[in-house]
């Protein structure tokens, strides 16, 4: 637990410091900044507070299962509120309470674990339009609805431990030495058929991000600590430890759990870039199925997270002209 408070406060001091920069290198005014921060500052430290094992077990007794969801509703609301250009709060409540309230109501059953998973995936398929509703860009070009994804994560997350009581969710940040072996093996094994289905495509081409020499590597560090924390966890958490474990108890099979989910990884995909991109679904389909197998060889969700997150870094630094 030690060790997470001072990742989480390196954490928070590494985004102060990028979001200044950023700002610098952008123009954005000092009021636009002190509008998001505070927000961000908030949800990070929330999304953080997670790994503690303490705070997520103070939860568990003696408070009631709607006091909790209770809760989870209110620090749901409460970045939001932070935020300068915050709007349609009744549209945060109407997506919030229902995944708050879910098991506080209902049963764990098949059928409620199902549609709850259906729920939390329409949200994040929808997120671009939606969460951007929610939290209005700041200025023309500076869009900040990343805060509503982070809140769903969160949530979700917290929904799951704190009243479905879904055991051994594993949601930290570091990995063994044998996660980072394993993680790099499917990486590495997944990146080369990768490459040839996204160039057969058109969909990856070689060519790094407009930066100077001096700023590539500043950039490729930033972008791993970025998608690992937060893109690779959230994903990997979702359909490893909460979706494959739940179909391989379905289904009684690794193999036909680890297809659906391969298959739930593109869906969630086609969004990007465009209303329906089949090719990129295809391509985050084929990758995915690598972070699964290097999830089924360690057990453990940190060797998915670094094949995923260094293909993620990959695709932002080396194929930044892709489409």
């Amino acid at each position: 637990m030690v060790h997470a408070v001072w990742i989480t406060m390196a954490l928070v001091c590494i985004v102060v410091a990028g979001v200044n920069v950023y700002a610098s290198q952008r123009g954005i005014p000092d009021s636009v900044v002190k509008d998001v921060l505070p927000a961000l500052l908030l949800e990070l430290g929330l999304y953080g507070a997670l790994v503690f094992t303490g705070a997520r077990s103070r939860f568990r007794w003696p408070v009631s299962p709607a006091a909790i969801a209770a809760i989870l509703v209110v620090l749901s609301s409460v970045p939001w509120m932070l935020y300068g250009h915050s709007a349609n709060g009744w549209l945060l409540l109407a997506i919030v309470i229902p995944a708050a309230f879910w098991y506080a109501v209902l049963p764990v059953t098949v059928i409620t674990d199902l549609a709850m998973f259906a729920y939390l995936g329409g949200v994040i398929l929808m997120k671009g339009g939606l969460f951007r509703q929610i939290y209005p860009d700041a200025m023309p070009g500076l869009r900040v609805d990343f805060l509503g994804h982070l809140m769903w994560i969160r949530l979700g997350v917290s929904v799951m431990i704190l009243l479905r009581r879904m055991e051994r969710i594993d949601f930290g940040f570091l990995p063994s030495s044998r996660d980072l072996k394993i993680g790099f093996k499917w990486f590495a094994i997944g990146l080369p058929g990768a490459f040839v289905v996204g160039s057969s495509f058109g969909i990856m081409q070689l060519g790094t991000p407009k930066a100077a020499a001096w700023q590539l590597p500043i950039l490729a560090v930033g972008a791993f600590i970025g998608f690992y924390c937060v893109v690779a966890l959230s994903e990997e958490v979702f359909l490893r430890r909460m979706i494959f474990r739940w179909l391989n108890q379905v289904l009684g099979s690794e193999s036909g759990a680890l297809a659906v989910t391969t298959i739930i990884s593109g869906a969630v995909h086609l969004g990007f870039r465009g209303p329906f991109n089949w090719k990129f679904a295809l391509l985050s389909a084929a990758v995915h199925y690598c972070f699964g197998r290097a999830y089924l060889e360690s057990g453990s969700l940190r060797a998915g997270m670094v094949a995923h997150a260094l293909t993620a870094t990959t695709w932002l630094t080396v194929f930044a002209k892709s489409a």
